[in-house]
């Protein structure tokens, strides 16, 4: 096991993956850049998640520590051995990948939404981390930017969104890195789109 600081990178997109990343405590991300700059942020791999699971066999994307954190890596033979020979492996393994196909099924979700709608989706998304919690607040361990990153929009964009909830009464900002959930249903039924939750696709909460 290893420490990482944040915004230290592990990995970078076509680095040979020689071996498959396991986060034991912190957050992860991984991005990908266009020819003009923009990043795009696709994943947060917290606690539990492990990143290089896919069957290519270079990196796809940017990996970064957004915190300090403690991975692990496995090279891909020892994993699949360890697959084949222990039950608690194959779970872990298991559970990871579930996370990454939750992760992308959310993102397909967002593209539907607006703004407001995805900021309001993400932080429900941050309600599910146990590690994102301290005491009754919930936290951001990543900055603006990653957020706006994450979700396609810019960060003014973000914080506009994050103010109207506040001021709606849905959420309450405690700083800038913590925040109250004041009104789970509602941000549960704008994160559905709109509030009209009759006709659409949510996530069971």
């Amino acid at each position: 096991m290893s420490v990482v600081e944040a915004e230290q990178p592990l990995a970078f997109a076509g680095d040979d993956r020689t071996s498959v990343i396991g986060v034991a405590s912190g957050l992860l991300r991984t991005s990908r850049s266009t020819p003009d700059g923009r990043r795009h942020i696709s994943r947060f791999v917290r606690r539990g998640g492990m990143i290089g699971l896919g069957a290519t066999t270079a990196f796809r994307s940017c990996i970064e520590a957004v915190t300090t954190s403690s991975v692990v890596r496995f090279s891909v033979s020892a994993l699949e051995r360890g697959c084949a020979e222990s039950d608690e492996v194959r779970r872990a393994v298991i559970d990871a990948m579930t996370m990454e196909l939750v992760a992308r099924d959310r993102i397909l979700f967002r593209m539907r939404l607006w703004a407001e709608e995805r900021v309001a989706d993400f932080l429900l998304e941050l309600l599910e981390e146990p590690d994102a919690w301290t005491g009754a607040a919930s936290r951001f361990r990543m900055s603006r930017t990653d957020i706006a990153d994450h979700l396609g929009l810019t960060t003014e964009t973000v914080s506009r969104a994050l103010g109207r909830l506040q001021r709606d009464g849905v959420v309450r900002m405690m700083d800038a890195h913590h925040f109250w959930v004041v009104d789970k249903d509602a941000l549960t039924a704008l994160a559905c789109g709109d509030g009209d939750t009759r006709a659409r696709v949510c996530y069971d909460r």
